[in-house]
């Protein structure tokens, strides 16, 4: 996975790094789980910004 160096806000880089430990560890079974449910808990949470980004841009619409 390459990294931007433009990314400079906290949660791009703790996802970035999330998801670079998890695919590097999805052999191992002991960190498998962990960063498997920290993976679980990021889609979840860019599904919901995601939503919640949309809703926003169509109130403004309206508005």
């Amino acid at each position: 996975m390459e990294k931007n160096p433009k990314s400079e806000s906290y949660i791009i880089k703790e996802a970035e790094n999330i998801i670079e430990n998890y695919l590097k560890n999805r052999e191992e079974d002991y960190y498998h789980f962990d960063y498997k449910e920290k993976y679980e808990r990021l889609k979840i949470l860019s599904i919901a910004l995601g939503i919640v980004g949309s809703i926003g841009i169509l109130i403004s619409i309206i508005l």
